[in-house]
C-alpha cells in the first residue's frame, strides 16, 4: 500500500470533517463513519495494489522479449497498467 495507515486515517477524517461541514451528509456516529471513508479508501488502494501485481506477473512472462527488443520495464508497465484499468472501468 503506497500510504501509511496514519495518513489513510487522516485523510477519512478530512473528507468526513468536510462533507459534514458543507452540510453533505449528518453525523449521528462520527465513529462509524470515519471507519466506513477509511475502510473504502483502503479498498480502493488494495485494488491498485492488486492490479500493479497483475501487470508485474504479466511483464515478468514477457521480460526476455522487452530486453530483447528494448522496451523500458517502467514505460511498458504504465501502458499495461493503463490498458488494463481502462478494460476494467477502474480510474486511478
Amino acid at each position: 500500500m503506497k500510504l501509511r495507515s496514519s495518513r489513510i486515517k487522516f485523510i477519512a477524517h478530512e473528507i468526513t470533517r468536510i462533507l459534514a461541514e458543507e452540510e453533505f451528509i449528518i453525523l449521528f456516529d462520527k465513529e462509524a463513519v470515519l471507519a466506513s471513508v477509511d475502510s473504502a479508501i483502503i479498498r480502493d488502494l488494495q485494488v491498485e495494489d492488486d492490479l500493479d501485481e497483475e501487470v508485474r506477473k504479466l511483464l515478468e512472462h514477457h521480460a526476455v522479449t522487452m530486453d530483447q527488443s528494448n522496451i523500458q520495464y517502467h514505460d511498458m508497465f504504465k501502458m499495461v497498467k493503463s490498458k488494463l484499468a481502462k478494460e476494467r472501468g477502474l480510474i486511478l
